[in-house]
């Protein structure tokens, strides 16, 4: 983003997700009825039927889950989406990536000629597809993924010294926190 002015009087984006499958990555564009090739010359689809829900941060303890949604109408004659997608293992996403991206440009020049990729935002571990069918030809699926440190869900108490410090950063302690003020059996709350 280095060449991109965002002081410029209008700085425009697209969200984009990537969802690593079995067979492939699909590549979509959120809440947009197009079709995209960003500067790799990868092909993101979009479609006003497709819904991001909120990415939040975790409070007391909570780490909130995410979902992507498409919803669509299923063709009679067509082939079937859920059918095709259990086949071929793309419907086992337990544990695979979904990464959400921001495309940045000024002008409509560089939107249809994009210079530089879009900018990866976060990288989610998905858990499951959901296939629903609804009145007459109604069909969404939605993939859940975890949430914004969803570690955090887990989170205990952590003692303010060199241990609960190590426990926190993955075993670099703080030997400083030797000096640290000692009360017996005071355990404070990790605050991230």
């Amino acid at each position: 983003m280095s060449d991109l002015d965002l002081r410029a009087p209008v700085v425009r984006f697209i969200e984009l997700v990537g969802i690593e499958a079995a067979t492939d990555i699909y590549r979509f564009m959120i809440g947009v009825s197009d079709r995209w090739r960003d500067a790799d010359g990868r092909e993101w689809v979009g479609s006003e039927g497709i819904t991001l829900s909120a990415l939040s941060e975790p409070i007391n303890g909570r780490a909130p889950a995410g979902s992507l949604t498409i919803s669509y109408f299923q063709n009679p004659e067509g082939p079937d989406l859920f059918r095709e997608i259990k086949e071929s293992g793309d419907a086992d996403v337990e544990g695979r990536a979904l990464r959400i991206y921001s495309f940045f440009w000024e002008t409509e020049q560089e939107l249809r000629s994009p210079t530089r990729p879009p900018q990866l935002e976060y990288t989610f571990t998905m858990r499951s597809i959901v296939f629903s069918a609804g009145i007459g030809f109604e069909r969404s699926l939605s993939v859940h993924f975890e949430g914004v440190n969803e570690w955090r869900a887990n989170a205990g108490a952590v003692a303010l010294n060199t241990e609960g410090h190590a426990h926190v950063l993955d075993g670099e302690a703080n030997p400083s926190l030797k000096f640290a003020p000692n009360r017996t059996n005071a355990i404070y709350e990790a605050l991230f």
